[in-house]
């Protein structure tokens, strides 16, 4: 399971500023409010439609330019989404909601320049907006600016030191960058703080698996599989964490979780199959691995000849 590393959307910043420009004519804030209606009950088409007709009645509303911008960017149109941000802009100065959208934006179709170009404007604007720093520091990430981003999460923290995710990402990093320690540490404080974050354990216990703490990596899934038991990944985790500790009766369990819920995974017999090499259950495991290929996990074939097909061969030369 590849470390989640948490982001941002777009969409966490939906932020109706329900004030009219003033000027703005009855016509255009009957259009207005009707596309915000529609926007809230997910009739995007029809939204866009009202919103540019509000901006028709009145051309110098930045507000319905934003909000048809957040509509166009629900329905896929990020050019004009775009677009539609940066006219906000231009007509409200300090837009700071419009920066950070067409921010989200463009890092949606991978602009990431233009993003952090957006995302510094509006820092320097208000510099201690926390969803600001939060977003640029994911991006960051994203650009593999890693230090850049950690910079950007240590400033969060000294403005919020309860801010979770912000500990957790930046746990994402510091275990990416091979300080497994410093990371198990991140998660630790977001789990104090939040027992039931999910993440923070699941990337705590894969940090502890790395450096060979397989009792509190599987102490970790273990937390987490009682907030989630349906998450076939953290499975996979434990059964892992499991085998290497060579307790393979318990890993053989957690893979058999997984093939309950889904019995088209592939991953799950193979390392089934592979634990029960462990347990001297060798007529099973055959039987799983080569399940595990039938459905498509070609690596189970590699694992079959070198030892599934020996043992035919063996007992054919006996006959």
């Amino acid at each position: 399971m590849k470390k989640k590393i948490l982001s941002s959307s777009i969409f966490f910043f939906i932020v109706s500023f329900l004030l009219y420009s003033e000027g703005c004519s009855n016509i255009a804030s009957e259009y207005f409010s009707t596309g915000v209606k529609q926007y809230n009950n997910g009739d995007y088409n029809l939204a866009e439609k009202s919103f540019t007709k509000s901006i028709k009645e009145d051309p110098a509303d930045a507000l319905a330019y934003y909000q048809r911008g957040k509509d166009r960017i629900k329905l896929g149109k990020y050019s004009e989404g775009i677009s539609d941000y940066s006219q906000a802009i231009v007509l409200k100065y300090g837009f700071i909601n419009a920066y950070l959208n067409r921010a989200n934006a463009e890092i949606i179709i991978n602009n990431y320049e233009d993003a952090l170009r957006d995302l510094d404007t509006a820092l320097n604007l208000k510099p201690n907006d926390l969803n600001l720093l939060f977003n640029r520091a994911y991006l960051k990430s994203l650009m593999n600016d890693y230090d850049g981003a950690i910079k950007d999460y240590n400033k969060i923290l000294k403005i919020d030191p309860t801010y979770t995710k912000a500990y957790v990402n930046r746990g994402n990093l510091k275990g990416s960058m091979g300080q497994h320690l410093n990371a198990i540490t991140d998660f630790t404080i977001a789990i104090e703080i939040d027992s039931q974050n999910i993440n923070a354990l699941v990337n705590r216990g894969t940090d502890k698996a790395i450096i060979g703490d397989y009792d509190g990596a599987i102490a970790d899934f273990t937390l987490a599989l009682q907030i989630n038991k349906n998450d076939k990944e953290i499975y996979f985790l434990r059964g892992d964490a499991f085998s290497m500790k060579k307790s393979f009766k318990n890993a053989v369990k957690d893979f058999s979780e997984i093939i309950e819920m889904d019995s088209l995974n592939g991953k799950a017999f193979y390392k089934r199959g592979i634990n029960l090499f462990y347990l001297n259950k060798k007529r099973a495991a055959c039987k799983d691995l080569k399940h595990s290929g039938e459905l498509g996990y070609f690596p189970a074939y590699e694992v079959i000849n070198k030892t599934c097909k020996k043992k035919r061969l063996r007992r054919k030369g006996r006959r």
